[in-house]
C-alpha cells in the first residue's frame, strides 16, 4: 500500500554527471523530447529540469528516478565531470524508485507500452501493490493500469482472431524479466502455429527459478530463446532419449519390439 504518495525531492545537489546512472535500465526515450532537450542545453548550457536522484550505497553513485531525459541530454553533450543541479531523496525504497519512475513517464509521455508494462508488473508482483494503489498514486482509472498489464495491442487483435485468449493471457502474468521472452512465445503461437501448453510454461518457469534464472546470466537474446526452445521441447526430447535407451536395451538382450 503507498504510506508517501508525495514524495516530494529533499535538496538541491550538484552532483558530477559520470556519477549518474539511471534507476531502470534502457527505457526508450523518445527521441523528439530527447533532441529538443539537448538543443535547449547546448545553447542555454543549463535545463530548468533537474533530475531527480537518491544515493545508492552499494554503487556509490546516485541512481536518476524523474526527469530521465534530462539526464540523457547531459550525457550526450558533456563528459562525466560536469557538475550538474540534481533534486536528491534522501532515501527511497526500491519500490518508491519505480513509483518515481512510473509517475515521471506517465506525466511526460514516456509511453512506451512495454517498459511501461514492465515497472506495472513489478510494482503488482513484487511488491504487491493493486491496481487500484497504482490508479490512487498516479491519479489516474484503474483501466489506465490495465492496459498496460495485458497484452499490447496488436498481439490482443491477434489473439482474438486466433482464439488463443487464455494461453496469451497466461504468458502475459508471467514474470519474465525481459520482455522480448514474452514476445518470442507470442510470435511462435501466433505466427509459427507452434502450440503452447500450461505445461511447457511450467517447464519454462524452471528455467527462471532452480537457481537457474537464466535472463540473469548475461546471455544474447538468441540463446535465451534457445533455452526457451528447450523447455518447450523437454518432455518430447526426454521421451525420445528414453526411447532410444530401451531400444539399445533391447538389442543387448536380443530382443526388439515397438516401442509406443
Amino acid at each position: 500500500m503507498i504510506t508517501n504518495p508525495n514524495m516530494p525531492p529533499n535538496v538541491i545537489l550538484y552532483v558530477n554527471l559520470g556519477s549518474l546512472e539511471p534507476f531502470v535500465k534502457s527505457l526508450d526515450i523518445p527521441k523528439r523530447q530527447l533532441e529538443r532537450e539537448i538543443k535547449k542545453i547546448s545553447v542555454e548550457n543549463y535545463s530548468s529540469y533537474f533530475p531527480e536522484v537518491v544515493f545508492n550505497r552499494d554503487t556509490g553513485k546516485y541512481l536518476v528516478v524523474g526527469n530521465y531525459i534530462t539526464f540523457n541530454a547531459y550525457r550526450f553533450l558533456y563528459k562525466p565531470n560536469l557538475l550538474i543541479p540534481c533534486k536528491a531523496f534522501y532515501k527511497l525504497e526500491e519500490d518508491e524508485r519505480y513509483l518515481l519512475t512510473i509517475d515521471w513517464m506517465m506525466k511526460n509521455n514516456v509511453n512506451n507500452w512495454y517498459d511501461r508494462h514492465r515497472i506495472f508488473t513489478k510494482l503488482i508482483t513484487d511488491f504487491e501493490y493493486s491496481r487500484s494503489d497504482l490508479a490512487t498514486f498516479l491519479n489516474k482509472e484503474k483501466s489506465d493500469i490495465q492496459f498496460y498489464l495485458d497484452p499490447p495491442p496488436n498481439v490482443r487483435n491477434e489473439t482474438v482472431r486466433q482464439s488463443e485468449e487464455k494461453i496469451i493471457n497466461k504468458i502475459s502474468l508471467q514474470a519474465f524479466k525481459n520482455n522480448h521472452n514474452k514476445d518470442y512465445l507470442y510470435i511462435l503461437i501466433l505466427y509459427q502455429g507452434l502450440t503452447i501448453t500450461y505445461e511447457h510454461l511450467k517447464y519454462i518457469s524452471w528455467l527462471r527459478g532452480n537457481g537457474i534464472k537464466f535472463e540473469e546470466c548475461n546471455l544474447t537474446l538468441e540463446q535465451e530463446h534457445q533455452l526457451i526452445d528447450k523447455a518447450i521441447h523437454l518432455k518430447r526430447d526426454f521421451l525420445d532419449e528414453i526411447r532410444m535407451a530401451i531400444s539399445d536395451m533391447q538389442m543387448k538382450n536380443g530382443n526388439s519390439g515397438p516401442i509406443t
